[in-house]
């Protein structure tokens, strides 16, 4: 429990030392569901997780590097089809 917190207040130690610089309430919301969709997708193993992360990283990245022509949501979106997808291949087909 405690090595978990102390990642977590890594992430968010990035935030407010790396990004803005102060800390923002709202700021990180949304993280803890990535980190559950990451270890997800990863199926727990740890090689997945650091490609899982990454996917997830360069989505969200990208998300804010093109935020003027496209909103922010589009990656969302893009992220939770990327979920479903990989998820329904992963799924065992059903034998009739």
């Amino acid at each position: 429990m405690t090595l978990g917190g102390i990642c977590a207040g890594l992430v968010a130690a990035n935030y407010v030392l790396g990004y803005r610089h102060y800390y923002e309430a709202q700021g990180i919301s949304g993280v803890g569901f990535l980190g559950i969709a990451v270890a997800m997708l990863a199926n727990a193993n740890p090689l997945g997780i650091l490609l899982s992360s990454l996917l997830f990283g360069l989505l969200d990245y990208g998300g804010l590097t093109i935020n003027a022509d496209v909103p922010k949501e589009i990656f969302l979106i893009l992220q939770a089809v990327v979920i479903l997808f990989i998820l329904a291949a992963r799924a065992p087909a059903k034998s009739s």
